[in-house]
């Protein structure tokens, strides 16, 4: 089971989570017992976005929504709900990942 924000009340707004994936695919989200909203990105190996879903509710019942992409992703991104907005981020856009599998910083 994988825990991801799960235990978290808050996020700033300079902190995410990101999921690296060993291969492409249209990976599923659910917020089964979040604490807070989110929005959630997908990207594919060359960083595109691909899919947004905004503003993602915490869910507290038995079965909640799967959120998944409409195009393969290799990479999601998950930070606080509006965030993609106010940063005018869209599918097609290109990110810029400042780490490396290692978790080395790049510039």
């Amino acid at each position: 089971m994988l825990q991801g924000l799960k235990s978290r009340k808050s996020l700033k707004d300079d902190a995410g989570m990101l999921f690296v994936f060993p291969k492409s695919g249209r990976y599923g989200f659910w917020m089964k017992d979040m604490n807070i909203s989110l929005d959630i990105i997908w990207l594919d190996r060359h960083g595109k976005v691909v899919f947004i879903a905004h503003d993602v509710p915490p869910c507290h019942r038995m079965f909640c929504p799967v959120y998944k992409p409409i195009a393969n992703a290799l990479y999601v991104l998950e930070i606080n709900a509006g965030l993609a907005s106010r940063l005018g981020v869209n599918i097609g856009d290109i990110a810029r990942i400042g780490i490396d599998l290692e978790g080395n910083n790049i510039n």
